[in-house]
């Protein structure tokens, strides 16, 4: 009887990554803003209020705040990526990276059922 082959151990640098920062579930506010982003908006720092960030919705014709953890949460699992404003005295934006828009347009998580 022949035993199944066991899996490569992950390398070091590896299993350094997925440690550090394992991917999060998309919670329903992550996924508002990364579907605001894929359809073209922008998330933008608030000079006044750095505890919040903005991203004007075009669909409500009007911008919404956001906390500056949520968009850090975002950056960190690599589903966005801050755009640095190259001119003086102008604030950073963020934009939506290819893992991010991967994850926005992938099949959303299904409801279980409520227990009787």
């Amino acid at each position: 009887m022949a035993l199944p082959e066991q899996p490569a151990p992950a390398a070091p640098s590896e299993s350094r990554t997925v440690r550090n920062q394992p991917a999060l579930p998309l919670t329903k506010q992550q996924r508002r803003i990364l579907l605001l982003l894929h359809q073209g908006d922008l998330i933008w720092e608030i000079a006044e209020d750095p505890a919040h960030r903005t991203v004007y919705n075009e669909k409500r014709g009007c911008p919404q705040r956001l906390p500056t953890a949520v968009v850090t949460v975002l950056e960190q699992q690599g589903w966005i990526r801050r755009r640095p404003n190259t001119q003086a005295g102008r604030l950073d934006s963020w934009e939506l990276t290819a893992p991010g828009r991967a994850i926005t347009l992938g099949p959303r998580p299904t409801r279980s059922a409520p227990s009787p």
